[in-house]
């Protein structure tokens, strides 16, 4: 669930989006249309450990501030606002987007200390993963391509080894590195 909020606290944008490749670009899209705007965009969002990927990474790469809230202080919070008793996904944006602004009148979001070097240190993550999953993806289809060229069989027997992440592939590729050495 997706919930901007003005300065106001007035709801701007509600929407429940899919927590994929889609629901990311629809969210990026968005920041971007404010940004252009010439509004001042900060997101937030609940949840830790990666659990944010690939959205928090897109969008510290993209230069939007980002704030990730762990499940447990966005529950303290719920607790201390007395806002709502049980977990809710569209209260619970609303509530990650109110903590933004509560950081925000208490001047810690533009000035927390090592804020600025943590989002460019996500943002230079960010890009080092991007860079290096496209590597991954460009060397997983050449070895696939070249399995095929040189293995045939190797690719199509009852379709074992069709994912060239698969373990059994590169083990057998590295124990027995020719068809002649299968056999």
């Amino acid at each position: 669930e997706v919930v901007a909020l003005d300065e106001r606290g007035r709801e701007l944008w509600r929407e429940r989006i899919p927590n994929d490749q889609t629901g990311c670009d629809r969210v990026m899209e968005q920041l971007q249309n404010w940004t252009e705007a010439g509004h001042e965009v900060w997101v937030g969002a609940e949840g830790y450990g990666g659990y944010l990927s690939p959205l928090d990474t897109r969008i510290a790469a993209a230069g939007f501030p980002f704030v990730g809230f762990h499940p447990k202080q966005v529950k303290a919070f719920r607790g201390l606002a007395q806002v709502q008793p049980d977990k809710d996904d569209h209260l619970d944006a609303r509530l990650v987007a109110a903590m933004l602004a509560w950081l925000d009148q208490r001047g810690e979001l533009a000035s927390a200390p090592g804020r600025d070097e943590y989002l460019l240190a996500l943002r230079e993550a960010a890009r080092a993963f991007e860079t290096a999953t496209r590597h991954k993806v460009t060397l997983q289809n050449r070895l696939a391509s070249k399995v095929r060229e040189y293995w045939p069989e190797l690719v199509v027997t009852d379709r074992i080894f069709e994912s060239t992440d698969a373990m059994g592939l590169l083990h057998l590729l590295t124990k027995y590195s020719t068809p002649e050495q299968a056999a």
